[in-house]
This record gives structure tokens, sequence and C-alpha cells, in this order.
């Protein structure tokens, strides 16, 4: 029996992730399969992806007979995950799920309790860019004590217009909806940034000790479809340890009216580091020390040991992963932290009270 991986949902995030079946070292001996009830969507994927079997839904598909490492890629809306999710690993199958897992921390805690009962991987999309070989490089420098004791990072990015559902994929209009997308903006990129800020810091637990979010207008806002997410969020942190508690100044926008901003640097006692957390090729790490007194800056090179491309890498890395391989992948528990740090943060900025999570309990 060849081994099958199924896709749940075949728009343009399935589609790229079809495309990196082609990278798999047995690719060859792959075949594909899609549900989506959407004719156009079945339609264009067909168009874009050779041999592919296709169905109208998902539990169609799923009846086929099961091969040990067959897989599934859940790239539907968020509000879709948890029954799909279920569904797939009751069916026998390891499931990729794209980001964010679940709109809600008892959802996810839903999907891990399957994929144990079922002896199965889940995995998340968060991987995009984590452990990024810039970040691995800074995880370095810190763990060599580099910078000393880190007290500070500053993690912000601001696109003035860049809002998912509007500006960007602008089809995809369930990002502007929160029952179907689950929140706005911090719901879109949180999975990314807090599974990358888990693995640099090593917390035990997270203060959120405020937080907030803001929509601001613009002439293109839509009128006649749900918009009710944030475009612009941010939140004061406190990652804790044991021996360290290390301050969180974060800021993600999509739709602002001020500055267009990027700075990821981590402050410690005898030194900095900035660098693009993002970048999956060859990157630069500054690291910024004191000298006699002087400020010194030093710029590190840092070339990728593979090519893989961001939106390759959770095809790629799930595959490796379920065929008893390693890769920069977060699955089972590690896969659901974001979602908690993401409803702490909304919490938070619903009721004004500060949140913590104890990430020791999430297991």
């Amino acid at each position: 029996m060849s081994t099958t991986i199924y896709f749940i949902g075949a728009g343009a995030i399935a589609r790229s992730h079809a495309e990196a079946v082609e990278l798999l070292p047995n690719a060859d001996e792959i075949e594909l399969a899609a549900a989506d009830p959407t004719p156009a969507a079945r339609k264009r994927f067909a168009e874009a992806v050779d041999d592919v079997r296709l169905y109208e839904d998902s539990e169609s598909m799923l009846s086929e007979a099961v091969d040990p490492d067959d897989f599934v890629v859940v790239a539907a809306p968020p509000f879709t995950h948890h029954d799909e999710t279920i569904a797939a690993l009751e069916s026998g199958r390891h499931v990729l799920c794209e980001k964010p897992l679940a709109p809600a921390l008892d959802e996810a805690e839903a999907m891990l309790k399957a994929a144990r009962e079922n002896d199965r991987l889940l995995g998340s999309c968060n991987c995009r860019h984590y452990r990024t070989p810039g970040t691995e490089r800074v995880k370095q420098l810190i763990d060599e004590g580099a910078i000393g004791d880190p007290y500070h990072v500053t993690w912000i990015t601001r696109s003035q217009r860049g809002r998912p559902g509007i500006e960007y994929q602008p089809e995809s209009k369930w990002f502007l909806d929160r029952s179907k997308g689950g929140g706005g903006i911090v719901m879109d990129w949180g999975p990314y940034e807090f599974a990358t800020l888990e693995d640099l810091l090593v917390p035990d637990s997270v203060d959120v000790k405020h937080a907030w979010t803001a929509q601001p207008e613009t002439a293109v806002d839509p009128e006649d479809i749900p918009f009710d997410v944030e475009t612009h969020g941010g939140a004061t942190l406190v990652y804790r340890t044991d021996e360290r508690d290390v301050q969180v100044t974060y800021e993600r926008a999509s739709g602002t009216h001020g500055e267009e901003r990027d700075v990821t640097e981590i402050e410690g006692t005898e030194g900095a580091i900035r660098w693009d957390w993002t970048e999956v090729g060859t990157s630069t790490v500054t690291l910024a020390t004191d000298n006699d007194g002087d400020l010194v800056e030093e710029s590190i090179a840092v070339t990728p040991d593979e090519d893989i491309e961001a939106h390759d890498r959770p095809l790629v890395y799930f595959d490796r992963v379920v065929r008893g391989g390693d890769a920069p992948i977060r699955t089972g528990a590690e896969a659901i932290t974001s979602v908690a740090m993401i409803n702490a943060m909304y919490r938070c900025a619903e009721s004004g009270e500060p949140q913590r999570v104890d990430l020791s309990k999430i297991a």
C-alpha cells in the first residue's frame, strides 16, 4: 500500500503544502487526496496538483484504508480544526494542523488527548519560522553567556497595511470573522512568535501583566461582512524561571496608522542581540557588547544547513518526524502552548486582569 498525504481544505495554503511534497525523499511513492466542499477550490487544487483524488467531504476521504505513515494536513479555517483533526486522528492517521492549532485551549487539549489515545502524532504549522538558523545562533549565544543574564526582550512587528482578508489574501474573508478565525493578527502570527519566545527563554510560566487590542479604521474596511478582529495588539509579559524573570515587550500590527517597525532584540546584563527571527535562509545576528566602556557591535553571518523555504518547512519536517527522524517542529504538548498564550493575552485585554500561563501543567 502506498503512503498517502491527505488535505482537508483545498485552498491556497493547502496548495502550498502540496507543492512541498515534491521535496520529500520518497515523493514519487506518495499519493495525494484532498477534500473540500467548494467545487471551485477542488478545481483549482486539481489544476495545481497532478494525480490527486478529490472528495467533497473529509469523512468520505478518511474512510480509505490506512497506511502507518499516512498523515493528514488540516488546511481549513481555524473554526474547523478541532473537529477535523480529531476525526483524522481517530481514523488512524497522524495530523499536521495549520496554525492556529485551535482558537481555544480546551479544543487544543482535546486534540492532544485524541492524538495520545490513538497513538498518533499531532503537529502544528507554527514551525514556519521556528528554530531558524539565526534564532538557533541566538540561542547558542545566550546559553554561552554572551549577553550575561537576559532581562528584557523587544518583539515588535508593525505593518501599516497588511491585514489578512483585506490587503493580504483578500479572498480569505474568514480572517476578519472572529467566529471563524478565533481572533485577528495576534491569532494569526502569535503561534509563530510565542513558540519561538518559549524556545529561547524556556519559561516555567508566563505572566500577561497587561494586554490590549485595537482595530484602526481605513476607508476600505468591509461593511457587508463580519469584521470584528484586531489588526493591532500588544502585551507586557514576564517569562519566569527559577533563575530569572525576563520582561517581554510584545506588539504585532497588520494595520496601523503609526510607523512601520520591526525589532527583535534580547537585552542582557553584558550585551544585546538583534536578528530577523523569520529569516530561514542566510541571516545576520548582531551582537552588541561592552569593550572598555565602548559599545562594540559584531555582525555574525549564519548560513542554513539545508535550503527549505518557510512555507515548505511544516510538511517536510512533519514527514521527517512521522518517519522517525528529528526536525525543528513542535508536536504533542509543545504544539498547544502557543494557544494557551494567545488565549491568556485575549483574556487580559478583554478583562483588564493579569493572566498566568503555567506551562509546566500543559503536558
